[in-house]
């Protein structure tokens, strides 16, 4: 196999932010970058409210999803609000 070749099936790392509410424990904060996907440690989290999994999105659709966010009725609105009820310690209905 060549360079060339291995280039093309490696992997590229997955570049997301996260455009949820931050956490009360500090393991997640609005507009936190990852080079390399959804940390595992944040399973957690995800396993309680699995909106927050929904509000990391690739680097290059963040401004499509803020505005998507304050588009009251919008999926990306409705997992924002879901991620606020969690980060403020309230149930979370899905």
């Amino acid at each position: 196999m060549s360079k060339a070749e291995s280039k093309v099936t490696a992997k590229e790392p997955m570049h997301v932010i996260y455009c949820g509410s931050s956490l009360r424990d500090g393991t997640l904060h609005r507009y936190a970058l990852f080079t390399d996907g959804i940390p595992q440690h944040l399973s957690k989290h995800i396993e309680a409210c699995p909106a927050i999994k929904k509000m990391f999105v690739p680097v290059e659709k963040l401004s499509q999803t803020e505005a998507a966010i304050r588009d009251h009725g919008t999926p990306e609105s409705v997992f924002f609000q879901q991620t606020s009820d969690y980060a403020a310690g309230k149930r979370v209905e899905e």
